[in-house]
């Protein structure tokens, strides 16, 4: 396993899915996994800027031309090119919509702040193209305050009943649909979520 060290004080990481991309006689380049590379994105104090990341390494990381071990570094190297997170996270599953508990399950690309919901910009819709028969959410409750990559929505009771009282509305899996707003929810660098529009609204 590959063991680098993104290190600040006290706060690192290990990479654990990470892997070569490209070797030339004098560098390495680092393909950063989604694991990896969201537990990043997810602490305020890793690698937010070029003054808060450093890279270590351990004996028998990689080895020379000669298949000598390339000595440990434990105290860090701090990175020399620095680009900031400005990638916007993406709503990639609508797997739960439970209207025994009024509830709502959505998975994201990226580490997202559930305080930073805004429940208006969510909705739900019978048809993918037809917007007329569309439930925007008036509130609701976000169940766990922890940044990851799911939300767990408990729905408004008004929501709730309206959403019931429709018929041919969130019945089945063919007839319930979500689509958002820019302005649903940010991750955890502040980046506002790509908007899926009505006619591309995803499934549950």
């Amino acid at each position: 396993m590959i063991k680098i060290y993104f290190i600040w004080i006290i706060f690192s990481l290990l990479l654990q899915h990470s892997f070569s991309l490209d070797v030339c006689p004098a560098t390495i380049d680092v393909n950063l996994a989604p694991d990896d590379l969201n537990q990043i994105k997810s602490r305020s104090l890793l690698c937010t800027t070029d003054y808060n990341c450093y890279l270590t390494w351990e004996q028998g990381f990689i080895r020379d031309n000669v298949d000598i071990e390339v000595l440990s570094n434990l105290h860090g190297i701090r990175v020399s090119n620095f680009t900031q997170d400005r990638t916007s996270p993406r709503l990639t599953l609508f797997p739960l919509i439970d209207l025994d508990n009024g509830r709502l399950e959505l998975y994201f690309s990226e580490f997202i702040i559930p305080s930073s919901v805004e429940f208006s910009y969510l909705s739900l819709l019978s048809f993918p193209i037809d917007a007329t028969d569309t439930l925007s959410l008036s509130e609701g409750t976000v169940v766990s305050t922890t940044s990851s990559t799911s939300l767990v929505i408990e729905l408004s009771m008004g929501d709730l009943n309206e959403l019931k009282k429709r018929q041919g509305f969130c019945t089945t899996v063919g007839n319930c649909y979500i689509s958002i707003e820019s302005l649903f929810i940010k991750d955890t660098n502040n980046n506002s979520i790509i908007p899926i529009e009505v006619k591309n609204s995803l499934r549950v």
